[in-house]
């Protein structure tokens, strides 16, 4: 949907937008011009349980409904991945991977407010693992929710610089204003290696800015953009994605 929305985009959003005085355009809200919900389409990192590396030994049963969710979780089962991972933060409040990989299954439901809380709580009780902050990120973004949205995904950069998704969504908050808009290119640029629709969030802003080498230059990567990853060695997954 993402995609398809941003390909049409592309080859009306200059003329929609105002001209500034010197003809190029003084204002483009990237925000504003993709449809509610664009963001969640985003694949969210989901995380793993190591016992021997927990700092909170969450209850044993809760350990099992949270295996039995990674498992449907898996299989695409999301109802049944939601009710494990329900259950096993009902058995242990403070089993922060629950938490979150309860949130990412909300997310693929389209509970996105729901999936936020979750990410919150996950923060809550683990501020130093930054796909915790990149998911909650997402989440906000989803629901419209912009500062707190670019002040999560910052954070997730700051404890992994190389995230992906944190570089995606910052580069699509950032992209609202005139004043940010090189730091948006920054950030779409890094998030280009891993998600092909960087490119094309990257061409609405050469357009925008009415430049239409550059912005041809980003579509024709976009359509390159699997055999250039697997001219790399890259998995199809994200690799800011845990």
């Amino acid at each position: 949907m993402m995609r398809l929305w941003l390909l049409l985009l592309f080859f009306v959003v200059a003329g929609d937008a105002q001209d500034g005085a010197d003809g190029r355009i003084d204002t483009f809200d990237l925000r504003m011009a993709l449809p509610p919900g664009a963001s969640p389409m985003i694949e969210l990192g989901t995380v793993s349980v190591s016992l021997a590396r927990l700092r909170h030994k969450p209850n044993p049963k809760a350990v099992s409904a949270f295996r039995k969710g990674e498992k449907f979780a898996g299989g695409a089962e999301v109802d049944k991945a939601v009710m494990a991972l329900e259950l096993a933060v009902a058995l242990d409040g403070e089993f922060s991977e629950a938490h979150c990989n309860l949130g990412v299954q909300y997310q693929r439901a389209g509970r996105f407010r729901e999936a936020a809380v979750e990410f919150g709580r996950a923060v809550e009780l683990d501020a130093t693992t930054g796909v915790y902050h990149s998911n909650f990120a997402v989440a906000l973004a989803a629901l419209e929710e912009h500062e707190t949205a670019l002040k999560e995904a910052m954070l997730a950069i700051d404890l992994n610089s190389t995230d992906a998704t944190a570089h995606l969504i910052a580069g699509w908050e950032l992209a609202s204003s005139v004043s940010t808009r090189d730091s948006a290119i920054s950030h779409l640029q890094f998030a280009s290696r891993a998600f092909a629709d960087a490119h094309l969030l990257l061409a609405l802003i050469w357009m925008a800015g009415r430049d239409s080498v550059a912005a041809q230059k980003e579509v024709n990567s976009y359509w390159d953009f699997g055999k250039t990853r697997q001219n790399r060695g890259l998995n199809r997954g994200d690799p800011g994605l845990r």
